[in-house]
């Protein structure tokens, strides 16, 4: 909630946070099934699609996953969600989960519009440790997870791989072909670090067969897809003094996909995302304030396309006369948008008898993608991309009351997320049964 490990106040947006035992009680096998059990967060996740998240009926656009700080969200997608990347996430893995509902564009720039899911992967334990599983279902579902990890208080190293797959079912009745619409996915870490640092470096491979796609001419329905993808990541933490820690963290992640469009093949689109995000807290007697700096690029390296910003973000947080006050501001600097500024103002007080009121308000921003920009010739040459589209922005507010209970917590909370130029798709169909698609505000 406040891109912090040591914050000075309590939660005041609706948070929810899992570790690895909460996890296993809800007796997930793949982490899509975790994410179903969770309260105001709709999965979309058919046989023969891309999964989706919707966080409080927003758009599956306007959420922002991470991976230990990285966004796996698809720049080279129609709009920017994180999609098959979800496949790929090990539920082995998984040390910690963070869900933010709500507008945190502030902290963590394009995309939290609807909310922040940060995935935190586990390290070495004490001593060493080796796991292996294997899970049987329906439709030829298997899934496979093994690892192996050891370290001591000078430093861990941990190495683990994931398979799932199926050979899923007809999920259309009108399908003329009967392919059933099966999936594959796979994720192989090594992770490696001491106190001071860590380095992670991953790779990951998708293969989904799907219903309804474009092979050129027409619209038909066998058709499947293979996503690749690679990511490493370096974090640094410095301890200066009691007052004063950074982190610096440095990622490069690398995407590509192919499709077969019945028996026409078609190379899609690669693209190459680096981030240098340099995080200071500084306490202040008994506030916090965290000042960051980061570069994102985004690089279609097929079309030598680059969209890139530059952020300066500042958040203060402190309890004054038993209210905790927290704000932040980010200022954007697009390379194509130019300058655009977000900020948020929270508080929470408590009333005794364990119950407290809290409120929250903010802006946020999602530039278009390059697909939105430019089109994509490889998946369906007939849409018209605009390249006057403008970045979409939203102002949201919350206000809720919770009371603490012997057996827990319990909620009540209001919420409207207004979201202004929302890019969207314009269809007109064609006498054969396809459409011609343009972007639109």
């Amino acid at each position: 909630e406040y891109r912090t490990e040591s914050p000075v106040i309590g939660s005041i947006a609706s948070t929810l946070s899992f570790d690895a035992e909460d996890i296993k009680t809800t007796g997930a096998n793949t982490f899509l099934e975790f994410l179903e059990t969770i309260p105001s967060l709709g999965l979309y996740n058919p046989t023969g699609n891309v999964p989706a998240i919707f966080i409080r009926g927003n758009e599956a656009k306007h959420t922002l996953v991470l991976v230990d700080g990285v966004s796996i969200n698809d720049t080279t997608s129609p709009d920017g969600a994180a999609g098959k990347g979800l496949t790929n996430v090990s539920l082995n893995d998984i040390e910690k989960i963070e869900i933010v509902k709500g507008v945190v564009s502030a902290l963590y720039g394009s995309q939290a519009i609807a909310g922040v899911i940060n995935i935190i992967t586990k390290k070495g334990a004490n001593g060493t440790h080796g796991t292996a599983g294997i899970t049987y279902g329906t439709h030829n579902s298997k899934t496979y997870n093994t690892s192996i990890s050891g370290g001591n208080k000078d430093g861990f190293i941990r190495f683990s791989h994931n398979e799932s797959t199926t050979s899923g079912f007809n999920a259309m009745a009108s399908d003329a072909t009967q392919d059933k619409d099966g999936s594959s996915s796979q994720n192989t870490q090594i992770k490696a670090g001491n106190e001071y640092f860590n380095l992670a470096h991953s790779k990951a491979k998708n293969t989904q067969n799907y219903d309804r796609c474009w092979n050129g001419s027409a619209t038909i329905d066998n058709c499947s897809s293979l996503s690749n993808s690679s990511k490493t990541l370096l974090n640094v933490n410095k301890k200066f003094n009691d007052e004063w820690k950074v982190k610096l963290s440095l990622a490069q992640t690398k995407n590509s996909l192919d499709t077969l469009h019945g028996l026409v093949s078609k190379s899609g689109d690669k693209s190459k995302n680096t981030s240098v995000i340099l995080l200071n807290d500084i306490k202040i007697n008994d506030a916090l304030l965290t000042l960051g700096v980061s570069k994102i690029i985004e690089k279609n390296t097929t079309k030598n396309q680059t969209l890139s910003s530059k952020n300066l973000f500042v958040n203060f947080q402190k309890n004054i006369n038993t209210v905790d006050i927290n704000t932040g501001a980010r200022e954007i600097n697009h390379n194509n948008f130019g300058k655009k500024y977000v900020y948020n103002i929270g508080a929470a007080k408590p009333l005794g008898s364990g119950i407290k009121i809290s409120g929250n308000y903010g802006t946020g921003f999602k530039a278009p993608t390059f697909y939105q920009f430019n089109g994509d010739d490889a998946t369906n040459p007939s849409i018209t991309p605009n390249p006057n589209l403008t970045p979409e922005t939203s102002r949201y507010i919350e206000l809720g009351v919770e009371k603490q209970l012997d057996w827990g917590v319990t909620s009540l909370k209001f919420y409207n997320n207004k979201v202004k130029n929302i890019v969207s798709y314009i269809g007109a169909s064609c006498s054969d049964g396809s459409a011609i698609l343009y972007l639109a505000p």
